[in-house]
């Protein structure tokens, strides 16, 4: 385990012993083409398909990345907020285990994060950005930012790509203040983060769905109901 670092890259896993190798690799692979030390987090919640196993020998054979295992599921936001509280990195990156965003946009992520001393978001909604997606969940997305921006007013059109950047610094400032455990946890910390006059910066990214309808973990309905309903929840709470 390393002592410090400049860079930790948080990869949350549930049952992704098919993928869990290839995407570290390719984390690695582009992490080894900087100078920046670092380490690689895989916050492993629960899994059943052996994907644990997994993490834990990549983790022995490599000191720069660590496994936390999870007995039970946690949910996605408590994952995170897990490995944030472990991480070293002066710049923390959150990556999505089956890389539908491609890693090209790295470097860019990192230089912007460290200049702002706030958040970096890949963004599949602005100008310049690609998106190969099912309809249904493209719609979703949109109808759900847009419902975003009209409550909170930050400015932000993608609040839930899985591939950010943030500061240290921010997040030990309002990590206290995240309450949710979930799916909504990547929108909380925007929201709060932009209350606390923290900078949010937006890069196009090229975004590819890897996941079939069938396999895919996210139940579109039942999560955009979730979130929704997490998301007016907060709205009536950080009313003025």
């Amino acid at each position: 385990m390393v002592s410090s670092c400049e860079v930790t890259v948080i990869l949350p896993m549930y049952n992704e012993a098919d993928r869990i190798e290839h995407c570290v690799h390719e984390v690695k692979a582009t992490l080894d083409r900087f100078p920046q030390s670092y380490e690689i987090i895989i916050v492993e919640d629960g899994s059943t398909d052996g994907t644990d196993k997994i993490a834990a020998r990549l983790a022995v054979e490599d000191e720069r990345i660590i496994h936390l295992h999870c007995d039970q599921r946690i949910g996605k936001g408590a994952a995170l907020k897990r490995a944030i509280e472990h991480a070293l990195g002066e710049v923390i990156v959150f990556a999505d285990a089956d890389l539908p965003t491609g890693l090209d946009n790295f470097p860019v992520l990192l230089e912007l994060t460290k200049k702002s001393h706030g958040m970096t978001i890949g963004s599949r909604i602005i100008k310049g950005a690609v998106t190969e997606r099912p309809i249904l969940r493209g719609v979703a997305s949109k109808c759900y930012n847009l419902l975003v921006r009209v409550l909170f007013h930050d400015g932000v059109y993608d609040h839930q790509c899985g591939f950010k950047a943030f500061s240290k610094t921010m997040l030990a400032d309002i990590l206290d203040q995240v309450n949710d455990d979930g799916w909504f946890f990547d929108t909380e910390i925007i929201i709060r983060a932009k209350k606390a006059g923290y900078q949010i910066m937006e890069i196009p990214v090229r975004y590819v769905e890897t996941r079939n309808r069938k396999e895919s973990k996210v139940k579109v309905l039942r999560i955009s109901k979730q979130m929704g309903l997490a998301l007016l929840k907060l709205w009536w709470t950080m009313r003025p």
